[in-house]
């Protein structure tokens, strides 16, 4: 549940177009919280705890 939680939080912070066209109520993502690194942040949507890197992230990738 892990990768599929991490995997979307990326595909959301690099705005790929295929994102919106997909229907999440059918995916399973499992229930409560999951941590990926402690003392990052809480992404809501996903529930997973990921490096508070976002910031950084989007820089990096616009820049490209």
């Amino acid at each position: 549940m892990k990768v599929k939680r991490l995997f979307m939080v990326f595909a959301e912070a690099c705005n790929h177009a295929w994102v919106k066209k997909l229907d999440l109520s059918k995916v399973d993502f499992g229930k409560g919280k999951r941590m990926i690194l402690k003392g990052g942040r809480l992404d809501t949507k996903y529930n997973i705890t990921v490096p508070d890197t976002n910031f950084q992230w989007k820089a990096s990738v616009n820049s490209a």
